[in-house]
């Protein structure tokens, strides 16, 4: 991101004084009944009265002419010039180019992919072919290639490939280094109370047996180390023609065992989630998650301490707020095949590029800081 410095203003040079023409000058009223008057120095005492009594006359219509007048109207404004000015960006959401947070908030992530590689800092990119349950049929194998992964023009690329047109696909993956979590805590003492998750994303394709993500794991499996026992967040999931998003969670025992709450969107404005870049947001606290799509909320969650048919992790003595009571990574991935999209076709396209304009992480921190306030750091920091 580049800040724009207005320009040092310079004086205009003074405008060149012209000599004045002369010009006749219009007579007032009282001017020209004298000049009337004189004009009629050498007429009879009758033709005198007569002039003196027109040129009265002349100039009281006149005055009375100018009195009565009436003021013309403004020309109203062309309707068709006037720009309507833009709606406010709804709570929390971010401008388009992710250079703004909201008043209070605490920023914990940004990537804008501003350089000409891959942050490594700030991502570590998968390596193979994924082999759990929630990846079942998918048939990419994930590289560090930077035919698969790269970053240019302030974009990230994630591109899937058929290199050979055979059964053969490769793709990219990559994760945060870094894990979030309501309740967290930062160095400077600050809790975070709500945990604000947004990326600005144009989907891969459209193409038959293709998926784009947004999404998180954990990278410790507290609450049981087979999917999804520790939990799963779609920020975004789009397939095949991307004409809707889903968001959603996955927790409860492993699978089989296992439950979804999800909601598909369709893309707003017609413009499918694959043809423009759209906004996914997700705000997380303790015992709720909210998604957003374009600043627009399209689900809303909530563990069973608020909702007897809420969230819930089946591993003994667990919390009411478990599993999404402990860090998540976030992830970025495009797959091929699998459950969910299905196979590609004779009409599949590849490459098969997901686009990534910024991801950005903030915290809205919590008013009582003397404390973590939070289960995950009274089981893990018990001192």
């Amino acid at each position: 991101m580049h800040a724009d410095f207005p320009q040092r203003l310079t004086p205009s040079p003074p405008r060149p004084q012209s000599t004045p023409r002369s010009t006749p000058r219009s007579l007032s009223h009282a001017e020209a009944g004298l000049a009337a008057g004189q004009a009629a120095g050498g007429l009879s005492r009758k033709t005198k009265i007569a002039l003196w009594t027109a040129a009265a006359v002349l100039v009281v219509c006149a005055s009375v002419a100018v009195a009565v007048a009436p003021v013309p109207e403004p020309a109203p404004e062309d309707a068709s010039a006037l720009t309507p000015s833009p709606p406010p960006p709804p709570p929390g959401a971010a401008d388009a180019d992710g250079s703004s947070l909201p008043p209070g908030s605490v920023l914990l992530f940004q990537d804008d992919f501003d350089g000409t590689q891959l942050d490594s800092s700030k991502w570590s990119i998968e390596l193979g072919t994924p082999s759990t349950a929630n990846n079942a049929g998918q048939l990419q194998t994930y590289t560090d290639s930077s035919d698969n992964v790269w970053v240019k023009r302030g974009e990230l690329h994630i591109t899937a490939l058929q290199p050979d047109r055979g059964n053969a696909y490769t793709s990219g993956r990559i994760q945060t280094r870094d894990s979030f979590y309501p309740g967290m805590r930062l160095a400077d003492g600050t809790v975070v109370e709500t945990v604000h998750v947004e990326a600005r994303i144009q989907a891969a394709g459209p193409s038959q047996g293709v998926l784009s993500q947004l999404w998180m794991l954990p990278p410790d499996g507290k609450y049981g180390s087979d999917w999804p026992a520790s939990g799963e967040i779609d920020v975004m999931g789009v397939i095949n023609e991307g004409l809707q998003a889903t968001q959603g969670i996955h927790y409860g025992g492993a699978w089989p065992l296992n439950q979804v709450k999800d909601v598909s969107t369709r893309a707003p404005g017609g413009q499918g989630f694959c043809d423009v870049y759209h906004v996914f947001r997700m705000d997380w606290k303790l015992n709720t998650i909210n998604m957003y799509i374009d600043g627009a909320q399209t689900a809303a969650f909530n563990s069973i301490a608020l909702d007897a048919a809420g969230w819930f992790a089946s591993a003994a003595g667990t919390p009411n707020s478990a599993p999404f009571d402990i860090p998540f990574s976030i992830i970025l991935n495009v797959a091929v095949g699998g459950k969910w999209a299905g196979a590609p076709d004779a009409a599949s396209y590849f490459p098969a590029t997901m686009l990534v304009d910024y991801v950005r992480v903030w915290g809205t921190p919590s008013n009582n800081t003397s404390s973590g306030g939070f289960i995950w750091d009274i089981l893990n920091n018990p001192s």
